[in-house]
Protein backbone atom coordinates (compact mmCIF):
# COMPACT_ATOMS: atom_id res chain seq x y z
CA UNK A 1 0.00 0.00 0.00
CA UNK A 2 1.21 3.51 -0.80
CA UNK A 3 2.26 6.10 2.07
CA UNK A 4 -0.95 8.10 0.23
CA UNK A 5 -3.40 4.49 1.15
CA UNK A 6 -2.43 4.43 4.84
CA UNK A 7 -3.11 8.54 5.69
CA UNK A 8 -6.54 7.30 3.76
CA UNK A 9 -6.87 4.58 5.84
CA UNK A 10 -5.82 6.13 8.96
CA UNK A 11 -7.89 9.11 7.93
CA UNK A 12 -10.96 6.70 7.95
CA UNK A 13 -10.41 4.57 11.09
CA UNK A 14 -9.96 8.03 12.62
CA UNK A 15 -13.35 9.14 11.43
CA UNK A 16 -14.77 5.87 12.51
CA UNK A 17 -13.20 6.28 16.50
CA UNK A 18 -14.46 10.18 16.56
CA UNK A 19 -17.93 9.32 15.02
CA UNK A 20 -17.83 5.77 18.00
CA UNK A 21 -15.96 8.05 20.61
CA UNK A 22 -18.89 10.98 20.02
CA UNK A 23 -21.88 8.23 20.40
CA UNK A 24 -20.95 7.10 23.73
CA UNK A 25 -19.56 10.61 24.97
CA UNK A 26 -22.74 12.69 23.99
CA UNK A 27 -25.54 11.04 22.04
CA UNK A 28 -26.08 7.79 24.42
CA UNK A 29 -26.40 9.58 27.23
CA UNK A 30 -28.74 12.06 25.52
CA UNK A 31 -30.93 9.78 25.01
CA UNK A 32 -30.45 8.06 28.20
CA UNK A 33 -31.55 11.22 30.03
CA UNK A 34 -34.43 11.93 27.28
CA UNK A 35 -35.81 8.60 28.41
CA UNK A 36 -35.44 9.42 32.09
CA UNK A 37 -37.37 12.49 31.46
CA UNK A 38 -39.59 10.90 29.69
CA UNK A 39 -40.35 8.24 32.48
CA UNK A 40 -40.57 11.20 35.29
CA UNK A 41 -42.91 12.67 33.46
CA UNK A 42 -45.14 9.89 33.17
CA UNK A 43 -44.72 9.76 37.02
CA UNK A 44 -45.49 13.45 37.39
CA UNK A 45 -48.48 13.29 34.92
CA UNK A 46 -49.78 10.23 36.92
CA UNK A 47 -49.05 11.99 40.89
CA UNK A 48 -50.99 15.03 39.45
CA UNK A 49 -54.07 12.84 38.16
CA UNK A 50 -54.43 11.30 41.68
CA UNK A 51 -53.71 14.89 43.31
CA UNK A 52 -56.32 15.84 40.84
CA UNK A 53 -58.66 13.18 41.94
CA UNK A 54 -58.30 13.63 45.87
CA UNK A 55 -59.37 17.78 45.26
CA UNK A 56 -61.91 16.74 43.40
CA UNK A 57 -63.39 14.71 46.61
CA UNK A 58 -62.57 17.66 49.02
CA UNK A 59 -63.95 20.13 46.97
CA UNK A 60 -67.44 18.00 46.83
CA UNK A 61 -67.02 17.39 50.94
CA UNK A 62 -66.69 21.25 51.54
CA UNK A 63 -69.48 21.74 49.12
CA UNK A 64 -71.55 19.64 51.61
CA UNK A 65 -70.17 20.99 54.94
CA UNK A 66 -72.54 23.98 55.11
CA UNK A 67 -75.28 21.03 55.44
CA UNK A 68 -73.76 18.79 57.29
CA UNK A 69 -73.22 21.39 59.95
CA UNK A 70 -77.11 22.09 59.55
CA UNK A 71 -77.90 18.52 60.07
CA UNK A 72 -75.54 18.42 63.05
CA UNK A 73 -77.27 21.67 64.95
CA UNK A 74 -80.79 19.74 64.18
CA UNK A 75 -79.46 16.41 65.75
CA UNK A 76 -78.26 18.08 68.65
CA UNK A 77 -81.11 19.47 69.17
CA UNK A 78 -83.24 16.43 68.47
CA UNK A 79 -80.67 14.34 70.94
CA UNK A 80 -78.34 16.75 73.21
CA UNK A 81 -75.47 15.50 74.89
CA UNK A 82 -76.58 17.01 78.21
CA UNK A 83 -80.23 17.14 79.66
CA UNK A 84 -80.95 20.98 79.30
CA UNK A 85 -84.04 21.17 81.18
CA UNK A 86 -85.20 24.60 80.89
CA UNK A 87 -84.60 24.64 76.91
CA UNK A 88 -87.17 21.51 77.00
CA UNK A 89 -89.51 22.77 79.45
CA UNK A 90 -90.04 26.31 76.96
CA UNK A 91 -90.60 24.26 73.96
CA UNK A 92 -92.89 22.36 76.17
CA UNK A 93 -94.85 25.47 76.51
CA UNK A 94 -94.40 26.89 73.22
CA UNK A 95 -95.78 23.37 71.65
CA UNK A 96 -98.63 23.94 74.05
CA UNK A 97 -99.40 27.61 72.98
CA UNK A 98 -99.62 26.41 69.46
CA UNK A 99 -101.86 23.52 70.52
CA UNK A 100 -104.37 25.54 72.46
CA UNK A 101 -103.61 23.59 75.35
CA UNK A 102 -102.29 24.71 79.17
CA UNK A 103 -99.67 22.76 80.94
CA UNK A 104 -100.65 22.44 84.52
CA UNK A 105 -97.62 20.27 85.43
CA UNK A 106 -94.51 18.62 83.65
CA UNK A 107 -91.49 16.62 85.39
CA UNK A 108 -88.07 15.38 84.32
CA UNK A 109 -87.20 11.66 85.98
CA UNK A 110 -83.69 10.69 86.22
CA UNK A 111 -81.69 9.59 83.50
CA UNK A 112 -81.21 5.84 83.42
CA UNK A 113 -78.94 3.73 81.15
CA UNK A 114 -80.18 2.61 77.62
CA UNK A 115 -80.88 -0.74 78.10
CA UNK A 116 -81.30 -2.61 74.44
CA UNK A 117 -84.74 -4.27 73.87
CA UNK A 118 -84.87 -8.06 73.86
CA UNK A 119 -85.82 -10.01 71.30
CA UNK A 120 -89.47 -10.64 70.05
CA UNK A 121 -90.78 -13.67 70.52
CA UNK A 122 -92.10 -15.87 67.49
CA UNK A 123 -95.40 -16.68 67.20
CA UNK A 124 -97.13 -19.93 68.32
CA UNK A 125 -97.45 -22.38 65.99
CA UNK A 126 -101.11 -22.74 65.48
CA UNK A 127 -102.44 -26.43 66.82
CA UNK A 128 -104.57 -28.95 65.46
CA UNK A 129 -108.13 -29.13 65.75
CA UNK A 130 -108.99 -31.53 68.87
CA UNK A 131 -112.75 -31.74 68.44
CA UNK A 132 -112.31 -35.68 67.50
CA UNK A 133 -113.44 -34.77 63.97
CA UNK A 134 -111.80 -36.85 61.38
CA UNK A 135 -109.40 -35.28 58.88
CA UNK A 136 -111.11 -35.13 55.60
CA UNK A 137 -109.61 -37.48 53.57
CA UNK A 138 -108.11 -36.87 50.00
CA UNK A 139 -109.77 -37.26 47.38
CA UNK A 140 -109.60 -40.69 45.26
CA UNK A 141 -107.90 -39.12 42.00
CA UNK A 142 -105.42 -37.50 44.59
CA UNK A 143 -101.88 -38.96 45.00
CA UNK A 144 -98.94 -38.60 47.85
CA UNK A 145 -97.23 -36.55 45.20
CA UNK A 146 -99.65 -33.88 44.95
CA UNK A 147 -100.18 -33.95 48.75
CA UNK A 148 -98.83 -30.51 50.13
CA UNK A 149 -97.63 -30.66 54.07
CA UNK A 150 -98.19 -27.02 55.47
CA UNK A 151 -95.34 -25.40 56.17
CA UNK A 152 -93.52 -25.12 58.93
CA UNK A 153 -93.87 -22.57 61.76
CA UNK A 154 -90.12 -21.16 62.78
CA UNK A 155 -90.53 -20.63 66.85
CA UNK A 156 -87.08 -19.11 66.92
CA UNK A 157 -87.34 -15.86 69.04
CA UNK A 158 -86.99 -12.64 66.20
CA UNK A 159 -84.33 -10.11 67.21
CA UNK A 160 -85.06 -6.57 67.67
CA UNK A 161 -84.20 -4.24 65.55
CA UNK A 162 -81.02 -2.16 67.72
CA UNK A 163 -78.08 -0.30 66.73
CA UNK A 164 -74.79 -1.79 67.53
CA UNK A 165 -73.50 1.83 68.34
CA UNK A 166 -76.30 3.11 70.48
CA UNK A 167 -75.07 1.37 74.21
CA UNK A 168 -75.75 1.86 78.10
CA UNK A 169 -72.46 4.09 78.06
CA UNK A 170 -73.27 6.38 75.71
CA UNK A 171 -77.12 6.57 75.79
CA UNK A 172 -79.34 7.61 78.53
CA UNK A 173 -83.19 7.62 78.56
CA UNK A 174 -84.98 10.33 80.83
CA UNK A 175 -88.52 9.57 81.82
CA UNK A 176 -91.29 12.75 81.11
CA UNK A 177 -94.56 13.21 83.13
CA UNK A 178 -96.82 15.93 81.75
CA UNK A 179 -100.77 17.29 82.46
CA UNK A 180 -102.12 19.71 80.21
CA UNK A 181 -105.65 20.62 79.92
CA UNK A 182 -107.70 21.71 77.02
CA UNK A 183 -110.41 20.23 74.61
CA UNK A 184 -109.84 16.26 73.59
CA UNK A 185 -108.87 17.17 69.99
CA UNK A 186 -106.03 19.95 71.16
CA UNK A 187 -104.86 17.31 74.30
CA UNK A 188 -104.36 15.15 71.30
CA UNK A 189 -103.14 17.16 69.00
CA UNK A 190 -100.19 18.65 71.86
CA UNK A 191 -99.40 14.63 72.41
CA UNK A 192 -98.88 14.20 68.58
CA UNK A 193 -96.87 18.05 68.51
CA UNK A 194 -94.65 17.22 71.03
CA UNK A 195 -93.26 14.23 69.64
CA UNK A 196 -92.94 16.01 66.33
CA UNK A 197 -91.13 18.73 67.75
CA UNK A 198 -87.12 19.29 67.42
CA UNK A 199 -86.29 17.39 70.34
CA UNK A 200 -86.90 13.49 69.98
CA UNK A 201 -89.32 12.53 72.27
CA UNK A 202 -91.69 9.30 72.66
CA UNK A 203 -94.83 9.04 74.68
CA UNK A 204 -96.20 5.64 75.55
CA UNK A 205 -99.01 6.97 77.48
CA UNK A 206 -102.03 8.81 77.45
CA UNK A 207 -104.99 9.32 79.92
CA UNK A 208 -107.25 11.71 79.58
CA UNK A 209 -110.34 12.89 81.91
CA UNK A 210 -113.33 14.57 81.03
CA UNK A 211 -113.55 17.81 83.69
CA UNK A 212 -116.83 19.69 84.94
CA UNK A 213 -115.87 22.43 82.67
CA UNK A 214 -116.66 20.61 79.57
CA UNK A 215 -112.41 20.22 79.00
CA UNK A 216 -109.93 17.17 79.20
CA UNK A 217 -107.11 16.81 81.12
CA UNK A 218 -104.49 14.32 79.70
CA UNK A 219 -101.65 12.79 81.82
CA UNK A 220 -98.46 12.24 79.56
CA UNK A 221 -96.03 9.52 80.16
CA UNK A 222 -93.00 9.46 77.82
CA UNK A 223 -89.01 9.39 77.61
CA UNK A 224 -86.94 11.96 75.87
CA UNK A 225 -82.92 11.03 75.81
CA UNK A 226 -79.26 11.95 75.97
CA UNK A 227 -75.97 10.93 73.95
CA UNK A 228 -72.62 11.11 74.56
CA UNK A 229 -70.88 12.12 71.36
CA UNK A 230 -67.13 10.78 70.24
CA UNK A 231 -65.05 14.07 69.56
Amino acid sequence: MTKNGWWVAGGVLAAVLVLVGGWFLGVSPMLASAATAQASAADVTAQNQTIGMKLAALSKTAAKQGELETQDVELQKAVPTILKPNTFSRRVYEVAALSNVVVDSWALGSATPYTAPESLAAPAPVPAATDGAASPSPSPSATASETVAPAPVSTAPKLALTDPLVTATNFAVVPVTMSVTGSQADVLKFASAIQDDERVMLITAVNTARNDDGTTTGALTGSVYTVQRQS
